[in-house]
């Protein structure tokens, strides 16, 4: 492989990557052995070719040496299919918790902050798990109001009303929490 390909091979490797999100891990984890395997095992030793040449007290050899160190952590993503090549998908899940955090600083207190991370950390594992959060709350408030008994709590949470036939509905394919 030449410098010049194997320079540009973590772009090819995401590229390459992307078009293996296919349904089925077996299938996915085959497209990555077929198409990113030669082009990270051509990459390594490009980056120790370059290591050699440039000095070592440099920012960029820093980042080499940061590369190379964690190189069994980058392979993983060619033996299992579950792993992503990036962290796009954590990124995009957190994005509205980040630009809600100026609208959090109501809480005025540690346990108003507790209170909120904690009813926030909910609404995002519901919507990651494709229910509806906005209809579960309106359903746990109305039963708290109607005075659902404290010895009784257990019955509130999520998994309660997952299983609970007494609400058909309120888990929907749309997790946009309407």
């Amino acid at each position: 492989m030449s410098a010049d390909r194997s320079m540009r091979s973590p772009r090819a490797v995401r590229c390459r990557s992307r078009q293996s999100r296919w349904p089925g891990l077996r299938l996915r984890r085959a497209v990555r052995q077929e198409r990113s395997w030669p082009l990270i095992e051509a990459f390594e030793p490009w980056l120790r070719g370059k290591l050699s040449l440039i000095s070592q007290k440099t920012k960029l050899a820093d980042a080499i040496r940061y590369a190379l160190t964690r190189w069994a952590g980058l392979c993983l993503f060619l033996e299992d299919g579950r792993i992503e090549l990036d962290g796009n998908i954590v990124e995009r899940s957190i994005r509205p918790l980040a630009l809600n955090r100026k609208n959090a600083l109501f809480a005025g207190s540690d346990g108003g902050a507790e209170h909120w991370a904690t009813i926030a950390s909910l609404n995002r594992d519901l919507q990651a798990q494709r229910h509806r959060p906005l209809r579960l709350s309106r359903l746990l408030i109305s039963r708290i109001v109607n005075g659902h008994p404290q010895s009784r709590l257990d019955e509130l949470l999520p998994w309660a009303y997952i299983a609970n036939a007494e609400c058909p509905g309120w888990a929907s394919a749309d997790a946009g929490g309407r």
